[in-house]
This record gives structure tokens, C-alpha cells and sequence, in this order.
């Protein structure tokens, strides 16, 4: 079986297109992929506002043109990381089904994700996506969005 996607280092995730056209508009895009970059430095707690438009280079008008405020443009980012964490599990089991020729082929790589997922190193992991799920508990637009991103 050929080896799997590497799940204890997820990608960074990175902003997808709009549910309605599959495209997003470049500073929309701009705007999320920096926030995404600054969350994997400094935290999901710890980003404001000045420092998206810092590193970005793009003008507060322009951001309140593409999201309501800054926190719908963290909730925003928040979907996208939960988004990552699930497209790469999906990936990974995906490649498990497709690459078994037997039973035992199959349940060999399904143990092994779950070998790899529920290990001490992935535990960041596990709690980022747990972080994000506690989140939107308290945060309604969070939830919606997330609920439209699963569907």
C-alpha cells in the first residue's frame, strides 16, 4: 500500500471560493489567507485587526467591503482551519479505500490513521479543531458558517 498523507502536519489551510461561483475575489482571498498565516504564528486568539492590514497591504475599507467586521473575517479563517483538518483526514481515508486490494490491506491503513490522529503529536491538532468546535458554541455566526461548510 503506498504510504499515506502525513496528517500530524496539516497544511495550512488556505482560503477556498465562495459556495455560490467556486472563485473568491483576490483581496477577500488576500485577507483570509494572511489571517490564516498569522494564526499559525502567533494564535487564534492574538490577531488583530492592524496586523491582518499590515501584512496584507490592504486598506480597512476594502476588508469591511469583503466581510461585516474583523470578527467575521476570523470566522471566516476559523472555517477554513476546521475545513483543513477535515479535507486531510477525508484525503488520507480516502487513500486507504482507494489503494486496498483486501480486507486486511484496509483495516491495516485505517488503524493506521487512527495510530497517527489519536497520537501525542497530534494532539495540537486535535485541539485546534476542538478550540474551533468551543468557539462557535459561543459565537453564532461561527456555528452557521461552520454548519454550511460541513454540508
Amino acid at each position: 500500500m503506498a504510504a499515506l498523507r502525513p496528517w500530524l502536519t496539516v497544511p495550512m489551510a488556505r482560503a477556498r471560493g465562495t459556495e455560490q461561483s467556486g472563485e473568491m475575489h483576490p483581496t477577500r482571498r488576500r485577507l483570509l489567507d494572511t489571517v490564516l498565516e498569522l494564526i499559525a504564528e502567533l494564535g487564534p486568539d492574538a490577531v488583530t485587526a492592524d496586523q491582518v492590514l499590515a501584512r496584507s497591504g490592504i486598506s480597512r475599507g476594502s476588508m469591511y467591503h469583503h466581510f461585516q467586521d474583523f470578527p467575521d473575517l476570523i470566522d471566516h479563517a476559523h472555517v477554513a482551519r476546521f475545513a483543513g483538518y477535515v479535507d486531510a483526514t477525508i484525503g488520507s481515508l480516502r487513500q486507504v479505500l482507494d489503494n486496498s486490494r483486501t480486507k486486511a490491506e484496509m483495516l491495516e491503513g485505517l488503524r493506521h490513521i487512527t495510530h497517527i490522529t489519536q497520537s501525542a503529536a497530534a494532539a495540537a491538532n486535535r485541539g485546534d479543531r476542538i478550540w474551533i468546535v468551543a468557539q462557535a458554541t459561543k459565537r453564532p455566526r461561527l456555528l452557521a458558517l461552520l454548519a454550511t461548510e460541513q454540508q
